[in-house]
């Protein structure tokens, strides 16, 4: 079996909600490479559902089903559960951190926490919107090749600050 270990970086841009998105680097890791991935195409997949709005609870909200969609679109089992196959997307926020991050390590960081807050904050609710496409693109990835050991070693280190 392979392990990869990959660096994705969701690089800096302007659009017309925000006035800059920040870069966001966060890591994949799988045991295919990346590039083999990609050649996949659309694949059957369970991943969040485009947001919906609840007037009752006057918020949006996702849901996630079972769909077509890209590799990287994948909601992945929590490194908790016993589903877990040691694969998924992991950010990182810093280690002393505002309250409005809900841990130094999250799971899923394919997807961006979405606010349904006027001021702002990643509080809940919130709902789940994916990363710019070209996150994924080969540009914005560097791809390493590591040891079972090494990829051991990672998971371990996710899972503590996780629990």
């Amino acid at each position: 079996m392979q392990y990869f270990v990959t660096i994705y970086i969701n690089p800096m841009a302007f659009n017309t909600t925000d006035i800059m998105v920040v870069p966001h680097a966060f890591l994949g890791l799988t045991h295919t490479h990346p590039d083999e991935l990609d050649s996949q195409g659309n694949i059957e997949i369970e991943k969040y559902s485009n947001p919906r709005y609840d007037s009752f609870m006057g918020c949006y909200f996702n849901t996630i089903k079972k769909d077509k969609g890209k590799w990287y679109e994948r909601v992945y089992p929590s490194i908790l559960s016993d589903e877990f196959e040691g694969e998924g997307f992991f950010g990182f926020g810093p280690v002393t951190h505002d309250t409005n991050h809900w841990g130094k390590v999250y799971e899923n960081n394919q997807y961006a926490p979405e606010s349904n807050n006027v001021v702002n904050e990643y509080v809940e609710p919130y709902y789940y919107k994916t990363r710019s496409l070209s996150t994924f693109s080969q540009q914005n990835r560097c791809v390493f090749e590591a040891s079972k050991e090494q990829y051991e070693a990672v998971l371990q280190s996710i899972k503590k600050e996780i629990s």
